[in-house]
């Protein structure tokens, strides 16, 4: 399962780093201790170097998402 996450979320950040300042959010799911799923999103964006078109840096947020 942690895998699966880390495999997502390696992909999601490869291809903000192609948007080029664009956002990129992601839906996933997650099964809390009662059993439960929770929805969960990601959202991306990667600020460019104006100089070099390289990324600096990117910026991830995670909230609680709906179904």
């Amino acid at each position: 399962m942690f895998l699966l996450f880390f495999l997502l979320l390696f992909s999601a950040i490869f291809s903000v780093m192609k948007l080029k300042g664009q956002t990129l959010s992601v839906r996933y799911r997650f099964r809390a201790k009662d059993g439960n799923w929770v929805w969960l999103r990601t959202s991306c964006n990667s600020f460019q170097n104006p100089y070099t078109d390289e990324a600096e840096y990117i910026v991830c947020s995670n909230c609680l998402g709906q179904q």
